[in-house]
């Protein structure tokens, strides 16, 4: 997975700095889609059936009844499932047992019930629910679903894992002042204005970058992240590297200018491996 993000972070930074020059547009659908995790616990070892069922299928999948004009695929019983509201097998299921987690990853429903399907015949099934981030999560506890006539209802609960977006923030923060000001006693820097100047403008510049990355990547996913990264990061070579040559006055500004290029590209090249990385 890791090697993969490397391998795309490449590829991506090489497309923009081409693509801008050259006017070549990228087509939307060549990057990361959206997708919808459910995480389900409270069972044993007991197997079942479990799908997004939803109003009308999305991207390439189809219904039950364009499934029985085309003539291919194995039949399961969970693909002639509709419930009153409309809400239909579109085209996805997967082979379960017990405490497990499927993920659809490519043009899952915008909005969907999740709907279970035991091998007895008991149907489990949610309220509607709504995808929320770009990849949204969901948990859902069997021992908590209530019985309503022939169904049981499910509680779902978003579980999106927001410690790992903070864990990333942080150490991209931590990692680009430790870079940033190590350098700058390398470069021999050793008055407190100095250090003051250079840690205030990588607090203001660092933290509002990252702050933009991480919502980037909660509501638009990688790809974008990526995208925002490679110009934030840009412009802040540019911002902090003008500020250095004219404040930053302890040596001489062409010093000043070259400390803030070498410290950018180092934080940057830093951040984007983490960024990668967790």
């Amino acid at each position: 997975m890791r090697r993969s993000k490397f391998i795309l972070f490449i590829a991506l930074s090489l497309l923009l700095f081409l693509g801008f020059g050259s006017g070549i547009r990228v087509r939307a659908d060549i990057g990361p889609k959206p997708s919808v995790i459910v995480r389900i616990t409270g069972l044993d070892d007991e197997k079942y059936t479990a799908t997004l069922v939803a109003k009308n299928p999305t991207g390439p999948y189809y219904d039950y009844e364009e499934w029985l004009e085309r003539g291919e695929g194995d039949y399961h019983p969970i693909m002639e499932y509709v419930d009153a509201d409309g809400y239909k097998w579109v085209g996805m299921h997967w082979e379960l047992e017990g405490n497990a987690e499927f993920s659809w990853s490519y043009h899952p429903p915008r909005e969907f019930k999740i709907v279970l399907l035991m091998e007895d015949g008991t149907v489990y099934t949610s309220q509607v629910l709504k995808r929320y981030a770009f990849r949204s999560y969901f948990e859902t506890d069997l021992r908590k679903a209530e019985e309503a006539g022939e169904i049981w209802l499910l509680d779902v609960e978003k579980n999106y894992p927001y410690w790992v977006e903070m864990l990333s923030f942080f150490l991209r923060l931590a990692a680009t002042l430790l870079i940033e000001m190590g350098l700058l006693f390398l470069f021999g820097y050793r008055l407190k204005k100095s250090i003051k100047l250079v840690l205030l403008m990588n607090l203001l510049t660092q933290v509002a970058l990252n702050v933009a990355l991480n919502i980037a990547d909660y509501f638009e996913g990688f790809l974008v992240g990526l995208i925002l990264l490679v110009l934030l990061e840009f412009l802040v070579v540019v911002v902090e590297t003008i500020c250095y040559g004219f404040f930053l006055r302890e040596k001489e500004a062409w010093r000043a200018v070259i400390y803030g290029i070498v410290a950018n590209l180092a934080s940057f090249g830093i951040g984007a491996l983490l960024y990668l990385a967790v």
